[in-house]
């Protein structure tokens, strides 16, 4: 997604000294998921077309997969600004997909949402051990996974941008302890 895409209003300056005070960030449901892209990967043909119909009014793009190693795949090419994906699917499943998405450092920045019947506590709490962003269960409504993906991804950029700010605003002397990390 686009930086730009923040409301005007959202403080994301940060200086070395406000690193660990807490900053007021507008939360109004206003960011633009229009400019991101996302991922579906969903087994069953109906669901994944149906989910591609109901969400492609609110993305820039859809990719879809149809398990677990074409979506590691196409994440790996194409960088989708978000995953959602189904647990249950052959080849690898939605829980190998997260774990292989969050072990990889190109890619691991990438908000996982996964969509399943299992609603069952060990379910959730493995898809959250997997690395999960959000965890939903069928049957969902489509608005409120238009506006979790809204919330994860501007949650993310607002992180992103006061990282950015941070990296630009801490000399190498402020932001290092050893002498390896200040020469690395």
């Amino acid at each position: 997604c686009q930086m730009d895409s923040l409301p005007a209003d959202t403080e994301t300056t940060l200086h070395s000294s406000d690193l660990f005070e807490a900053s007021e960030v507008n939360t109004d449901t206003d960011f633009e998921i229009s400019l991101c892209t996302a991922l579906i990967v969903e087994d069953e043909t109906d669901l994944q077309e149906f989910l591609r119909k109901e969400l492609s009014g609110h993305f820039k793009e859809i990719y879809t997969a149809s398990d677990g190693v074409e979506a590691l795949t196409i994440t790996r090419h194409r960088r989708p600004d978000i995953i959602i994906s189904d647990v249950m699917m052959p080849n690898k499943n939605g829980y190998e997909l997260c774990s292989d998405i969050k072990k990889d450092i190109l890619i691991s920045h990438i908000p996982i949402i996964l969509l399943t019947a299992l609603n069952d506590a060990e379910n959730r709490k493995t898809g959250y051990k997997s690395g999960a962003d959000i965890y939903l269960t069928k049957p969902f409504e489509t608005s409120l996974l238009i506006a979790a993906s809204r919330n994860v991804l501007k949650n993310r950029a607002i992180i992103k941008e006061r990282y950015k700010n941070i990296s630009d605003n801490v000399s190498a002397m402020e932001s290092t302890f050893s002498d390896a990390d200040e020469k690395f």
